[in-house]
């Protein structure tokens, strides 16, 4: 059997940015929290705690019932053996006025 030594694989829609931004990130933590600290979270709380992040786990397109379907949830384990927890829902939109006419 021939063996393939880079695949191209196209993700689309919005379960492919979450698998495209996951399978990129891949086990670089610095990375990883990179992309935390890049989401705006409606609180607006502070983020330090991002730092002391040692892991994270994701869940892709989880079903709830009638508690809902988030596309993503991470949860990040600290140092001190606490974790949080970061529900996502992605949305491709249009973004006209970045367009040159």
């Amino acid at each position: 059997m021939e063996e393939v030594k880079d695949m191209n694989i196209t993700f689309y829609g919005e379960r492919g940015l979450v698998n495209s931004i996951i399978l990129d990130m891949g086990s670089d933590l610095s990375k990883q929290k990179q992309f935390l600290r890049s989401i705006k979270f409606e609180d607006n709380s502070n983020r330090n705690w991002i730092d002391k992040v040692t892991d994270f786990h994701y869940i892709v397109e989880p079903s709830f019932a009638q508690f809902g379907n988030p596309d993503l949830i991470i949860v990040a384990e600290c140092v001190c053996q606490s974790k949080s927890l970061a529900f996502g829902l992605e949305k491709l939109c249009t973004c006209q006025h970045n367009f040159v006419h």
